[in-house]
């Protein structure tokens, strides 16, 4: 028996805990990518204890995604010199509300979700659109293009502290810290 039966599954079952009781989730199946690089990591789950519940597990994973996206964040930060106060999303992952609201919290800028939000499928149309010159498109021309997906967005704003998120970034930190090497120590 599985705990989900759907994506859309995970944040209903996260939304039943306020917090992730400690629980961390570090999803490094095949290694930790950007900023890490480091392929001799493995998944790790950390911080369980009797009181952990499915719940707790679903919550760590929303925010496993919330704290890759802010390591490459902080990663671009470091290297540009420039903060990012807003982050526009996209893909099947950002239908979720409570996602979304994780990833605004933990990375603590704004996060702001298109209506339409497969940006991928979008981009083929807008191709396939231009070659024929529909609707007057043309990608050389992006003034034809200001009225797509300009149907409007959510915008989901951090609602906890700096203390809070930076308290949240050690623990992921020790625990990234813990599945390193993991593959390369295991005999």
């Amino acid at each position: 028996m599985f705990m989900v039966q759907s994506a859309a599954d995970v944040n209903t079952l996260a939304a039943k805990v306020p917090d992730t009781g400690g629980l961390y989730f570090v999803t490094a199946f095949g290694g930790l990518f950007a900023p890490y690089w480091d392929p001799s990591a493995t998944g790790m789950i950390i911080g369980m204890s009797s009181y952990t519940t499915p719940s707790h597990v679903a919550r760590a994973t929303l925010e496993a995604n919330a704290f890759m996206t802010r390591a490459v964040a902080e990663a671009m930060k470091l290297d540009s010199g420039v903060d990012l106060p807003q982050m526009k999303v996209d893909g099947g992952m950002t239908n979720g509300d409570m996602v979304m609201q994780v990833l605004a919290d933990l990375g603590g800028c704004e996060i702001v979700r298109p209506e339409m939000r497969e940006s991928t499928a979008l981009g083929s149309a807008l191709l396939a659109g231009s070659a024929v010159k529909l609707f007057g498109w043309d990608i050389a021309r992006p003034e034809t293009l200001h009225e797509v997906n300009t149907a409007g967005s959510t915008s989901f704003k951090p609602t906890t502290t700096k203390e809070y998120r930076d308290k949240k970034w050690a623990g992921w930190q020790r625990a990234v810290e813990r599945c390193r090497g993991w593959a390369a120590s295991d005999d």
